[in-house]
């Protein structure tokens, strides 16, 4: 079978055996994501998440937010040691989380590549922020 039929058997075979890994904080462990190949769960603040298609192979990074990044470093309400790493990354921004990807083409795209996401609630920026992404787009066209 191949599609997205295919896809979607994997995928009910995956949530009947994922295997757990403990989440790096206790406030990630509903946020993660299942790596269909394996059937392993992948937390955000750990280790980079390895990746492979026919089009490009690589490692993705999520990085979340954690509450501990808006405490002193002594708090109580503490992840493991990746986890306070990545507080520590985020203790003097603001942003609430960071996506890293590292990507190598096993082709050369045809045309313009794209990155999007989608939200359920809109980031609240300001006019410096809205104006700053745009300059940065047309400063990349």
């Amino acid at each position: 079978m191949t599609g997205a039929g295919a896809h979607n058997n994997v995928r009910r075979s995956c949530n009947e055996q994922v295997r757990e890994s403990p989440a790096e904080h206790p406030e990630l462990e509903k946020l993660y994501a299942i790596d269909v190949n394996s059937c392993t769960r992948q937390n955000a603040n750990s280790d980079p998440i390895p990746f492979d298609s026919e089009h490009a192979s690589g490692f993705f990074l999520p990085m979340i937010r954690t509450s501990d990044a808006d405490a002193a470093k002594s708090s109580v309400n503490r992840g493991t040691v990746k986890n306070d790493a990545v507080s520590d990354y985020f203790r003097p921004k603001q942003r609430r989380f960071e996506m890293q990807m590292q990507i190598k083409f096993k082709e050369e795209p045809e045309s313009g590549l794209w990155f999007g996401c989608m939200l359920d609630d809109p980031i609240k920026l300001n006019k410096v922020q809205k104006n700053g992404g745009q300059d940065s787009y047309e400063l990349c066209q």
